[in-house]
């Protein structure tokens, strides 16, 4: 069928949902979509604290390391537009005698009741920044 014969409301929605997923790519992670930007949380949050252990826990059991959980620093979240919470977690754990500073994705969806590891990594040197003196370490937050 001919171009001309093509409603030009039509082509216009569709020229304006093209240029919207173009501008919308940095929102994307995976099939997901997210409401806004990253924003900071406070560390101390003792729900924060049993992510930041969750996370160590998940990366040992995938890895087959043997980090152990020591503080959490900062920490950003993220909405998407499917009731998922992303959190950004940079902590410190222990690895054999040194302390390292590792940076974590956790994606946790309240509704549907899960919560999945999705990125771990060391924060490599040049990346380092003290953690704040007054963070809680997390010990004895056993459940």
């Amino acid at each position: 069928m001919p171009l001309h014969y093509y409603n030009p409301l039509v082509l216009a929605m569709l020229a304006l949902a093209l240029v919207a997923s173009i501008n919308a790519k940095d929102r994307i992670f995976g099939n997901r979509v997210f409401d806004g930007p990253w924003e900071p949380l406070e560390p101390n949050n003792p729900h924060l604290i049993e992510l930041g252990k969750l996370a160590v826990d998940l990366y040992n059991k995938q890895a087959k390391t043997k980090l152990v959980f020591e503080t959490v620093g900062k920490v950003e979240i993220r909405y998407s537009l499917t009731m998922e919470h992303f959190y950004r977690i940079h902590l410190t754990a222990k690895n054999g005698n040194k302390f390292e500073q590792y940076s974590a994705c956790i994606d946790e969806n309240a509704y549907e009741g899960h919560t999945d590891l999705v990125s771990f990594g060391i924060i490599p040197a040049p990346y380092l920044a003290p953690l704040p003196l007054h963070i809680y370490h997390g010990h004895g937050l056993g459940k």
